[in-house]
């Protein structure tokens, strides 16, 4: 089937409608007409103005950022394991006379021998074991107090002793009576305590009875000797 040209088909639909339609010296201006749509062999071809514009949802950088929900770099991990570091039970349970995260042989040697020597006398051997850890060659060719972080952080790890309080109360209350200003508690002493060996025991017992204040000993008992 021959196919008539556009215009021709175009002048047949207007003069079909009743209107006259001048095909010589047509505009070329754009005009708001409606789009027509023209019937030919094998289908419908679309007016040129369907631009077939994409549609927002096509936008593919709206896709959501999946690196925000589980986002590990916040250091959300990293805090876990700290907490659980700080609680001093990261070997799964406190340090007591049988308990400790080593099985013995600690110490560094050297320079800390006569130190890891000290702490294994005056303090339970899972306790002695976890100071003995810490100290480096540095802390123990340090100043005295030097090795006061490494005892503190094992001594919270320390398991809850009942003899503790038997052994401080009247330890306590005679430094308070020597001196109402002294600077020693009840809680202090027992945490110091708890930790400690009979040795160690005896050590603390003997500071708190020649030291004017109390409150000095749990310091002393901590520092190298």
């Amino acid at each position: 089937m021959k196919t008539q040209p556009p215009y021709v088909v175009l002048a047949a639909v207007f003069a079909a409608s009743g209107l006259v339609v001048g095909l010589e010296g047509c505009s070329s201006k754009k005009t708001t007409t409606p789009v027509i749509v023209i019937e030919e062999e094998g289908g419908t071809t679309p007016s040129p103005t369907d631009s077939g514009t994409v549609t927002p949802q096509e936008d593919s950088g709206t896709v959501a950022d999946t690196g925000v929900p589980d986002d590990t770099g916040t250091g959300s991990s990293d805090a876990a394991k700290d907490a659980v570091a700080d609680t001093g039970l990261d070997s799964g349970v406190c340090l007591s006379t049988t308990t400790g995260p080593d099985a013995g042989g600690a110490c560094v040697g050297g320079a800390c021998t006569a130190t890891c020597a000290q702490f294994t006398g005056d303090y339970k051997a899972g306790v002695a074991e976890e100071i003995n850890k810490c100290l480096t060659l540095a802390i123990c060719g340090g100043a005295a107090a030097a090795t006061i972080p490494c005892v503190d952080k094992a001594v919270a790890k320390a398991c809850a002793d009942p003899t503790a309080a038997t052994f401080c109360t009247p330890n306590v209350n005679g430094c308070k009576a020597s001196n109402p200003a002294d600077t020693i508690t009840q809680v202090a002493c027992i945490d110091l305590a708890k930790a400690m060996t009979t040795a160690g025991r005896t050590r603390l017992q003997t500071c708190f009875e020649t030291e004017f204040n109390c409150g000095d000993c749990p310091a002393m008992l901590k520092s190298r000797r």
